[in-house]
């Protein structure tokens, strides 16, 4: 018993571990870069190994190998490595006015998509690699006692970093032009949360079930808290299903992906029949299924992708910026989602085992969430923008679509909030008519039967 519990114990820490490895590889940008510069290191000294071992006569007739003398290759060698780490200079500088444009325009967290972006990355790679592989040959270019050493495979090499670097840069300028444009900004968080909105977290995890009572004979319920502060990142719920199978606990998660929660605060409500069942090192099992981070991942949180685009249109609305074009765009990307979640049921929060007893209630957001999320702080900030208004009524109609009947109720009352916001507002004629167009055919779609097809939206635009 004492050496499961420990390798238990090794287990979570190497769970967090490599959780914690994969999200900060994935969003930081020395991971790259480093390994490109050991990777461009090995092969300074493979190179040269392979000079000294044959010699200085060995490329004769190979006119694609340098064959200048020791003052040559210095000379190559320190204009490539002065070159690269100019550039360098040049490409760190350009980096932080992007991601400084970035929080200050869109949102500040939309960084999270510039600091895992593997163009830039991989140029500053390059660079850096360059510079490391040119001081490291240049250090063997020498006068020894029987004759100068001049490692030509080696400088070779550095001249083809050097027209690496000629394309690295060209590449870099066009993709932080691409980078920094709205448009595609959206569309990368879009493709990012699309995944985690198709394929709940959830899925596959014990057998779902309609109702949880609590197991009969329950004389205990211990909260088990949490050990740090910060935000659900990940929750092995496959685990907790066997911690829960094992130790015949019915698990309340009080806790789900996105939330934060406080030192000490309760995660997990553990019942059980006996009370002596719950030990500490259980309690330690169990704590450590839910992974906690200093920030938001989209891991297991969809509703995180969702918030970002919505920030990204709350601030194109602002009166700063005052750009509803932007704003359009982030709702065309939404109903791409939305449409998702809506052809899904809502996830059931209580998974069952093998032989039908309860033994977890997740907290998982539904489809009323999710569009809550997407659209009610965009229509409140949007009340007064008919282009905004329209597009999102006819958002509304086009989710509706391809929503099952359980979700229809949801997106009436939202078709309510914007014919509520419509009559409020103040109007010219044709953006009037316009506007009660859009809500008219929302709201029949919303109120089909699910074995209607709705009406398809007119033609006009926003």
């Amino acid at each position: 018993m004492g050496q499961r519990m420990m390798g238990s114990r090794v287990l979570t820490h190497l769970m967090r571990w490599w959780i914690h490895l994969r999200e900060s590889v994935g969003t930081n940008m020395w991971f790259i870069p480093s390994v490109m510069v050991i990777g461009a290191g090995l092969l300074a000294f493979a190179l040269v190994a392979v000079d000294r071992h044959y010699g200085d006569d060995w490329h004769s007739g190979w006119w694609l190998i340098f064959s200048g003398g020791r003052a040559g290759s210095r000379e190559i060698l320190s204009t490539v490595a002065g070159a690269s780490i100019t550039v360098l200079g040049v490409i760190f500088s350009i980096t932080i006015v992007t991601i400084s444009l970035a929080a200050t325009q869109y949102s500040p967290r939309v960084l999270r998509s510039f600091m895992r972006d593997r163009g830039t990355q991989v140029v500053m790679g390059v660079f850096s690699g360059t510079f490391a592989y040119a001081l490291l040959v240049m250090r063997t270019v020498i006068d020894a006692e029987d004759g100068p050493f001049v490692p030509h495979l080696a400088v070779t090499g550095a001249i083809v970093f050097g027209l690496m670097d000629i394309g690295a840069i060209v590449y870099f300028v066009h993709h932080v032009a691409r980078m920094v444009q709205a448009t595609n900004i959206i569309a990368d968080i879009a493709d990012e949360t699309i995944p985690k909105v198709r394929h709940s977290w959830l899925d596959g995890v014990g057998q779902p079930t309609g109702s949880c009572p609590d197991p009969d004979g329950v004389i205990s319920c211990t909260a088990i808290r949490a050990p740090s502060s910060g935000y659900v990142e990940a929750i092995d719920a496959r685990r907790l299903l066997r911690l829960a199978c094992r130790h015949n606990l019915l698990l309340d998660l009080r806790a789900g992906p996105g939330m934060y929660v406080d030192r000490g605060q309760s995660i997990i409500l553990a019942k059980c029949s006996d009370a002596a069942a719950i030990t500490d090192d259980v309690q330690e099992e169990l704590a450590g299924a839910i992974v906690l981070a200093a920030r938001r991942a989209m891991r297991h949180d969809a509703l995180f992708g969702i918030r970002q685009i919505a920030d990204v249109a709350l601030r194109a609305q602002s009166p700063s910026l005052n750009d509803p074009t932007t704003a359009c765009v982030c709702i065309d990307h939404m109903v791409s989602l939305l449409r998702v979640a809506a052809a899904r049921p809502d996830p059931n929060p209580v998974r069952c085992d093998d032989n039908g007893h309860p033994r977890l209630v997740v907290p998982v957001p539904g489809f009323a969430r999710s569009l809550g999320e997407a659209f009610d702080q965009i229509r409140h900030y949007g009340r007064n923008d008919a282009a905004v208004l329209a597009r999102l009524t006819l958002a509304i109609g086009e989710i509706a679509s391809a929503a099952r009947g359980e979700h229809l109720p949801t997106l009436r009352e939202h078709v309510r909030c914007l014919q509520a916001a419509i009559d409020n507002g103040r109007w010219d004629e044709r953006e009037l008519r316009l506007l009660r167009e859009r809500a008219e055919e929302a709201g029949a779609a919303a109120t089909r039967s699910p074995d209607v097809p709705p009406p398809q939206p007119s033609p006009t635009g926003s």
